[in-house]
């Protein structure tokens, strides 16, 4: 494992971030999501300002930024809380770019969010991982986290919808109501 003394890491603002902050965030976001939604358009970054500034009050977000030595992102992590939500939780990301991963810069960052925890007086912390993505749930397996929900997502391309078979099961349903 590569040591990641040459990343930097700061704290950056999310809901009150600048232009440059967010379009840095959105650097690294962009391609992590691509791995998680490979066939989906990337969010523009108008879309990622858009709704990072329009963020509801409840939420206390918090956002780190590492940075490559020529000042390039590499990784992002963010944590936030719901005032309106359950008072033991913090939830958080974490994206690593691809070409970054196994250097350390994701538990740098990890350590920052459960610091934040702890001062928040928060005692459960979560995450969500894909298996689109696996590094996600080696690295919680390797930090002790317990799975604690399996959700399964469902895409349908319209597109590819058979028509005719949907007309003839409707027409089946009413026959049989009819009956």
């Amino acid at each position: 494992m590569n040591t990641s003394g040459e990343v930097r890491i700061r704290r950056v603002g999310f809901r009150s971030g600048t232009d440059a902050e967010l379009a840095a965030l959105h650097v690294v976001e962009t391609p992590v999501a691509a791995e998680l939604r490979w066939n989906r358009m990337p969010q523009p970054v108008e879309s990622y300002f858009a709704f990072a500034q329009n963020l509801p009050s409840q939420f206390n977000d918090h956002a780190w930024l590492a940075e490559s030595a020529h000042g390039t992102p590499v990784a992002v992590g963010f944590c936030w809380s719901n005032a309106a939500g359950d008072q033991r939780i913090m939830e958080c990301d974490l994206s690593v770019c691809r070409d970054r991963r196994r250097e350390g810069i994701g538990s740098q960052l990890f350590d920052r969010i459960c610091a934040t925890t702890a001062d928040e007086d928060r005692t459960l912390l979560t995450w969500t991982t894909s298996d689109a993505v696996p590094a996600g749930e080696a690295c919680s397996r390797r930090l002790g986290a317990q799975p604690a929900r399996a959700n399964r997502t469902s895409e349908l391309c319209l597109g590819d919808i058979n028509w005719q078979m949907i007309d003839e099961w409707t027409k089946a349903r009413l026959a049989r109501e009819r009956g």
